[in-house]
């Protein structure tokens, strides 16, 4: 089995496939790759972004190891999975899995006080920290989906 991503760079979503190339009648991935992709992500897929309450977020903060880690930043939800040792149990940043962490971020804060969607009071300094969190955030992992309003 072969695990295969792609980022679509206009969107930021996700694609990932695993795959078993023993179907395609070799053990090169590039070889009918490009047939696969085309099938798997046709464009008869649909795929709507998951919009999570806090009470759904909240069971991705990596207490059921069967579920993926998910961290919020203004709203847009990102699997943070491959960062298991940050915002896994035990991580520095553990606090912030399941939950929007836009204010701790943007204060560069551990206290579970500041872990919060709230960017009310925030400086434009914080803000400008947030904003650098974000991008951050957007390079590294993939959206999932939104917090509910």
């Amino acid at each position: 089995m072969t695990m295969i991503q792609f980022v679509d760079k206009q969107t930021r979503d996700t694609w990932r496939f695993v795959i078993d190339l023993r179907y395609f009648g070799s053990s090169d991935p590039t070889l009918h790759l490009h047939t696969f992709i085309s099938l798997a992500a046709s464009p008869t897929t649909s795929r709507e972004p998951m919009e999570f309450t806090t009470e759904q977020l909240s069971q991705y903060n990596g207490t059921d190891p069967s579920k993926p880690l998910y961290v919020a930043v203004k709203g847009r939800v990102f699997d943070v999975t491959t960062g298991k040792s940050f915002y896994g149990p035990g991580g520095p940043y553990a606090m912030f899995a399941g939950k929007d962490a836009s204010r701790a971020l943007a204060k560069m804060s551990k206290n579970e006080e500041d872990v919060s969607p709230s960017l009310d009071g925030l400086t434009e300094k914080e803000i400008g920290v947030l904003n650098d969190w974000e991008k951050k955030f957007e390079a590294k992992y993939p959206v999932v989906g939104r917090t509910a309003l």
